[in-house]
């Protein structure tokens, strides 16, 4: 068991490249400290403050960041595979290619946050809000998505191949050349007004034929078309339906 930090107060604090294995951090006031580099494996920052923290290609893997928060935090090429951030409070933060496979994000919040090429492969995303968050070419293969929020986000070329995707809200998202192969409950997900491509795979799954889909609509653009689902089946003036030879 590493040192203990109840309740303590480094706001601002630099330390980077620092080694904390096992301490913890419950309730402590880390706002702005530089943990960048450092050693936080299996660390418990508990309903900690580290907003607009630098947590920079720092290795928090099996961390517990339960219900912290998180706004504008920079976890960029950090390691949190395996962590707990059950409800923990990540908009704004920055994610990009971060690890976090197998990690817990139940209920989290991460709206308007980068994670452009992050590991959420196997995540437990139940409930997460990502609205209008950047995933593109993220993977999530595996993750559970049941009720997840994913209203405005960018997931172009976000590999979401094999998730559940129960309920999962894709309204206004961006979806094109995303991989949906053998995903389950898509019929049960909605994707009212998503953008999709001709690069968008929905191969294994119950829409594989994305053209004979009920409610699809096609409208042309000048080099692609672009597939928006619609809660009802009407199409608009101008749309046209491609050619399928």
């Amino acid at each position: 068991m590493g040192p203990i930090f109840f309740r303590a107060n480094f706001e601002g604090a630099n330390f980077s490249n620092a080694i904390f294995t096992g301490a913890t951090f419950q309730e402590a006031d880390l706002s702005g400290i530089n943990f960048s580099g450092a050693n936080l494996v299996n660390v418990n920052f508990f309903r900690a403050d580290l907003e607009t923290a630098d947590f920079s290609s720092a290795d928090l893997s099996v961390v517990n960041l339960q219900q912290a928060e998180l706004q504008f935090v920079d976890f960029s090429d950090a390691d949190l595979s395996g962590g707990n951030l059950f409800k923990a409070d990540l908009e704004d933060a920055i994610l990009d290619i971060a690890d976090l496979s197998g990690a817990n994000l139940q209920q989290a919040s991460l709206n308007s946050a980068s994670l452009s090429g992050a590991d959420l492969s196997n995540t437990n995303l139940f409930r997460t809000e990502f609205a209008n968050a950047d995933l593109t070419s993220a993977d999530l293969s595996y993750a559970n998505l049941q009720q997840a929020d994913l209203s405005g986000a960018d997931l172009s070329n976000a590999d979401l191949s094999s998730t559940n995707l129960f309920r999962t809200d894709f309204s206004d998202a961006n979806l094109a050349g995303a991989d949906l192969a053998s995903s389950t409950s898509t019929d049960r997900a909605i994707f009212e007004n998503t953008l999709f491509d001709l690069q968008t795979n929905f191969g294994g799954t119950n829409v594989s034929d994305p053209f004979s889909k009920e409610g699809l609509v096609f409208v042309t653009e000048p080099s692609n078309y672009v597939a928006i689902f619609t809660l009802t089946a009407i199409c608009l003036a101008a749309c046209t339906r491609p050619s399928r030879s």
